[in-house]
């Protein structure tokens, strides 16, 4: 925009006007309760699957940005059959359009099967990076290959 305008001068705004902008946006899109809710969530997860494992990424202004998550039965079935894997972001949360990612593999029935699971906040290399190194810490780092 600030090409555009021929300088950030002639825009009318700042660039912190335009962060103070997006961070309220961004507030006012997380409803009440959602955040406390998903923490709620994957804590109950931990007590009743200690294999369980749930990462949550926030940016410089502490909103959640990404959360990831993989319970035992996806652990498990990755050591198994994670010789090939494939990550999908193609359904989209309806309200908002966030990406849902899933890493998949195929069992030896030749079944979809899920190793993890995330809500992005956005389909760029840093959401993507920070998904799969989070995903081979909760799989113990370990590749297939």
């Amino acid at each position: 925009m600030a090409k555009e305008a021929c300088g950030q001068r002639n825009l009318g705004f700042t660039h912190e006007d335009m962060k103070n902008c997006l961070y309220s946006k961004r507030t006012l899109q997380a409803k009440q309760g959602d955040i406390g809710g998903v923490l709620e969530y994957m804590e109950k997860k931990v007590a009743e699957d200690v294999k369980f494992f749930y990462s949550i990424q926030v940016d410089a202004d502490d909103l959640i940005t990404n959360i990831f998550w993989a319970d035992s039965k996806m652990v498990s079935d990755y050591a198994i059959f994670g010789d090939v894997i494939c990550f999908d972001t193609t359904y989209r949360k309806l309200d908002d359009g966030h990406p849902f990612g899933l890493i998949v593999g195929v069992n030896n029935h030749k079944k979809t099967i899920v190793f993890s699971a995330a809500l992005l906040y956005d389909e760029t290399a840093e959401s993507f990076g920070w998904l799969f190194r989070t995903f081979l810490k909760a799989m113990s780092g370990k590749h297939h290959g």
